[in-house]
C-alpha cells in the first residue's frame, strides 16, 4: 500500500474562502491524501489568500516568509483572491510552486494528483469540513459581483455574478446534511443577488421553499450569510417567517452612517433607507440577532461625519457591529481619491465604534439569560461543550459532551460574552 501524501490547508478571510477550501479537499481521493493540522507535517501546503485589506494581503507574506524561512523545501500552492494582485509578488516566494486563480480548485486538486480524474463526489455523503475541523458546512452558491463599491477589489479578484444551479444547490445540500453536518451556511460573495443570472431566474427566497423538506426531514438547520441592506424582499422575510429551520440572525452591511460617504463608495441606499430594513427585520423577528459592517477613514471621511455615522449606528436596534478600516486597493476607484484620513484619526473612530458594537453584542448576550437557545455543539473543552446558538450567541454547555449535535440547553449565567447553560428539563405532565 503506496504512503498516502500530506496536505496542509491554511484559508485566509471570508466564508466563501473556506468553502471553496473544503471543495479542494473534497476532490482529493482520500485513499492518496492526508490532511494534518500543521505545515511541518505536510509534504504540500495550499494557501488560500484574501486581499480585501492591505492586512489581508499582509497576512498571507507573513505566512509565505515564515515557511520559506523554517521549511524552505516545503512546496507552497497559493490561490484565493490575493493570487489576482498579489501573484506575481507569492511567486517570488522560492518554495512557491504554482499559484491559481480563484475557481480553480479542479486544477489545484489535479496538479496535487498527476494522472487521477479529480472530481467532487456529488452522491457521497462525505464533507471536508469535518477533516478541517468544522461541525457547521459552508455552502457557496453564489460567486463574483457586478457591483462596483468604489472600495472594493473583490469584483476584480472573483469576475461577475454567477449562481449556482438550485438543482446542484439540493444535491450539495443533501451531500453535506447526509455526512452529518447539523448546520449549513448559505454562503456568496452577493448571496441577496442569487439567481439573478440563471436562464430561468430564481430568487433567494424561492430557493429556501425548494431546501426547506431537506431541513425539515433531517431536523437540521440553516443560516444566511450577509444580505445587501436593498436585498431583503418580502418574499425573503415571508420565506423565513415560515420556516423554523432558517436562523434569526441577519448580517446587514451599513459601511457609513453618512449619505455623502455613503454615495461616495457607491453603495445604492441612504441611512434612512438602511434604517427602514433594520426595523422591517426587528418587526418581523423581535429576537433576531442583527448585525452590521461599518468601514471608517474612508477618504474625504470628516469627524463630522464619522461621529454622525457614530450616532446612527448607536441608534439602529443591531447586535453587533464589524468595524473596518478604509484600505486602497489597487484598482478600485477609492485608490486614487483625495482626502485621505490619518492613522491616527482611523484608530480613534474606529475605536469609539467597536465600543458601541462590545456594548451592543454584551447587552444582546446578556438578554438571552433565562431563555432557551439551541446549541450546536462544536467543541468539547474542559469537560464541557461550546457553540452557537441560532442567533449566534456563544454558548457552553456544562458537563456536557455532544458535539455536532443540536441541543435544546437554558442559558442559566454568563463568562464574559459567553452563556453558560444547562440541558433543558423536559415537561412532564
Amino acid at each position: 500500500m503506496h504512503e498516502r501524501k500530506k496536505v496542509f490547508i491554511r484559508s485566509m478571510g471570508c466564508k466563501v474562502n473556506l468553502a471553496d477550501a473544503a471543495r479542494i479537499v473534497d476532490m482529493l481521493h482520500g485513499d492518496s491524501f492526508e490532511l494534518v493540522g500543521e505545515p511541518e507535517l505536510a509534504d504540500t501546503v495550499i494557501l488560500n489568500t484574501c486581499t480585501v485589506t492591505h492586512k489581508a494581503d499582509r497576512d498571507s507574506r507573513k505566512f509565505l516568509g515564515s515557511l520559506a524561512s523554517r521549511f524552505p523545501d516545503l512546496p507552497v500552492i497559493v490561490t484565493g483572491c490575493g493570487a489576482v494582485n498579489q501573484g506575481e509578488r507569492y511567486r517570488d516566494y522560492p518554495n512557491v510552486k504554482e499559484v491559481f486563480l480563484p475557481g480553480s480548485e479542479k486544477r489545484i486538486a489535479e496538479s496535487l494528483d498527476p494522472g487521477s480524474e479529480c472530481d467532487l463526489q456529488v452522491n457521497t455523503p462525505r464533507s471536508s469540513f469535518f477533516r478541517l475541523g468544522r461541525k457547521r458546512a459552508f455552502l457557496k452558491v453564489q460567486d463574483g459581483c457586478n457591483a462596483r463599491c468604489s472600495y472594493c477589489t473583490i469584483p476584480l479578484a472573483r469576475g461577475p455574478q454567477r449562481s449556482m444551479d438550485p438543482v446542484d444547490v439540493l444535491t450539495q445540500v443533501r451531500r453535506l446534511l447526509d455526512a452529518g453536518h447539523k448546520e449549513l451556511v448559505l454562503t456568496g460573495i452577493h448571496l441577496g443577488r442569487y439567481g439573478f443570472d440563471l436562464s430561468r431566474r430564481v430568487a433567494l427566497s424561492e430557493l429556501l421553499e425548494e431546501l426547506a423538506p431537506e431541513f425539515q426531514h433531517r431536523s437540521a438547520r440553516l443560516r444566511l450569510s450577509s444580505i445587501e441592506p436593498n436585498e431583503w424582499t418580502d418574499e425573503l422575510l415571508e420565506s423565513i417567517s415560515k420556516h423554523d429551520f432558517i436562523c434569526h440572525h441577519f448580517h446587514v452591511p451599513l459601511q457609513s452612517g453618512h449619505n455623502e460617504i455613503l454615495h461616495r463608495m457607491a453603495r445604492p441606499y441612504t441611512t434612512e433607507q438602511y434604517l427602514e430594513t433594520i426595523e422591517r427585520l426587528r418587526r418581523a423577528f423581535p429576537k433576531s440577532a442583527i448585525g452590521a459592517d461599518v468601514m471608517v477613514g474612508f477618504p474625504t471621511e470628516t469627524d463630522e461625519m464619522a461621529e454622525s455615522t457614530a450616532r446612527f449606528a448607536q441608534s439602529l436596534d443591531l447586535n453587533y457591529l464589524h468595524v473596518f478600516t478604509f484600505s486602497a486597493r489597487p484598482g478600485t476607484v477609492a485608490f486614487s481619491m483625495a482626502g485621505k484620513v490619518s492613522e491616527k484619526n482611523i484608530k480613534e473612530r474606529a475605536g469609539i465604534l467597536r465600543d458601541i458594537g462590545h456594548r451592543k453584542w454584551r447587552n444582546f448576550c446578556r438578554s438571552g439569560l433565562g431563555e432557551t437557545h439551541v446549541l450546536l455543539g462544536e467543541k468539547t473543552k474542559n469537560g464541557n461543550t461550546e457553540g452557537k446558538s441560532e442567533h449566534y450567541r456563544r454558548l457552553r454547555l456544562m458537563n456536557g459532551k455532544t458535539v455536532g449535535k443540536l441541543i435544546r440547553v437554558k442559558a442559566t449565567s454568563m463568562d464574559g460574552d459567553i452563556l453558560l447553560c444547562e440541558l433543558e428539563q423536559e415537561k412532564r405532565n
